[in-house]
């Protein structure tokens, strides 16, 4: 049995992220939620934080991410949001500016 599944992000500019996964941790609507590989067909939205693909080799790939649906098959999860971003700047602070 495979333990792994394709991860697909897209946003307004197209697809943005895919990889082959053992696991994603996403900021669902109710709370953090862990997906494997196999997992129940399910449909919800994802609210703005930090997405976190344990890919397939064992690292661990860091997206900030905005508003979206998230869309779970046994072997496929498809994110449509309307901000991604990955790597280094994901984990950067949004620093808001002060009001004079």
């Amino acid at each position: 049995m495979n333990d792994t599944m394709k991860i697909e992000i897209a946003t307004s500019a197209g697809i943005v992220y895919t990889a082959d996964a053992r696991m994603v941790t996403l900021p669902a609507a109710d709370g953090r939620i862990s997906i494997f590989a196999h997992h129940m067909p399910m449909l919800t939205r994802i609210t703005p934080g930090e997405l976190i693909v344990r890919t397939s080799d064992g690292q661990d790939d860091v997206l900030a991410v905005g508003e979206g649906l998230v869309a779970v098959t046994s072997n496929h999860i498809g994110i449509v949001t309307d901000t991604a971003i990955a790597g280094r700047d994901a984990r950067a602070p949004v620093r808001k500016q002060r009001r004079s």
